[in-house]
């Protein structure tokens, strides 16, 4: 019976595949084109032909595993119910984000805990993402916080960087870090909020 010839899509995404292994076992700098060649079971032109060279192929990796981590990060900070206060809309991003990681897992290895000789572009593209997390997820917080918060965008900050270093910790060790040991650490800090400035801010 004769074996069906891989299509080159299919190719190009287990050469990728194969680099990734590498990098998460090893780093960055142990990917070489004879490495993930020998790994895959091709020859290096086929590789030279996928990718051109070999910062071809790490671009094109550090591309599909941040793509897929902004894909799962759009999803996490999708529009929340309004009647979420501001310990509830908490919890609320925290589960969001770690299920966007489930989806996921070692594309957010990558991102939270970026193996060594990592390409320029992954940190530019990791710095990106961040970015973009913490403006929409400040603003939500922002919009819930109690009247009286001397310093609202500093507070919503804090908290914002609070649940990101959870969901940092969880995926470093999750059963060190469960879920809902993150979940308790985060209602608690906001809820602290709310009892130093018991009346809600008007929605």
């Amino acid at each position: 019976m004769t074996r069906r010839r891989m299509s080159a899509e299919d190719r190009r995404e287990q050469l990728l595949d194969v680099a990734l292994d590498v990098v998460v076992a090893e780093g960055f700098y142990s990917v070489t084109i004879d490495r993930v060649a020998r790994d895959a079971g091709v020859t290096r032109t086929l590789i030279y032909s996928q990718f051109g060279d070999l910062a071809g192929l790490v671009s094109a990796l550090v591309d599909r595993e941040t793509g897929a981590a902004m894909e799962g990060l759009a999803e996490a900070l999708a529009p929340v119910p309004d009647e979420l206060d501001f310990v509830e809309i908490g919890e609320a991003l925290l589960r969001a984000m770690v299920a966007a990681v489930a989806q996921a897992p070692r594309s957010w290895a990558i991102l939270f805990n970026p193996p060594e000789g990592g390409p320029p572009e992954l940190h530019e593209q990791i710095a990106a993402g961040r970015a973009l997390s913490r403006v929409h997820v400040q603003e939500l917080l922002t919009s819930r916080l109690p009247r009286g918060v001397e310093d609202p965008e500093l507070t919503a900050h804090l908290n914002q960087l609070l649940g990101e270093e959870l969901v940092r910790l969880h995926v470093r060790d999750p059963e060190r870090y469960p879920l809902e040991r993150m979940v308790r650490q985060i209602r608690e800090s906001a809820a602290g909020t709310l009892a130093a400035h018991p009346r809600r801010a008007s929605r």
